[in-house]
């Protein structure tokens, strides 16, 4: 993913008359966006790019809870051992 100002649109890569891929609306040629390039360039509002980013997140973490893997079983244990020796030193 890329940002894409001002400057940039007009551009071979960057188009002046865009449509944002979450709520379809149009992107003025004056408004930064985001841009994720793959098989087909995804153009997206600011502010839908960093919706859509939560809403990725949010579905990597349920789907790495869903299959099984114990990465969270780990990083908790990490956190309460730095939570213990901090408790420790300050004591």
């Amino acid at each position: 993913m890329s940002a894409v100002h001002r400057a940039d649109r007009g551009q071979w890569w960057a188009p002046l008359t865009i449509s944002c891929f979450l709520c379809h609306n149009p992107i003025p040629p004056d408004a930064p966006a985001v841009m994720w390039a793959g098989h087909d360039d995804v153009f997206l509002h600011a502010t839908c790019g960093q919706e859509l980013g939560v809403h990725l997140i949010q579905d990597a973490r349920e789907a790495m809870l869903g299959s099984g893997e114990q990465p969270w079983r780990r990083r908790a244990a990490l956190a309460l051992r730095g939570a213990l020796v901090l408790s420790e030193v300050r004591a």
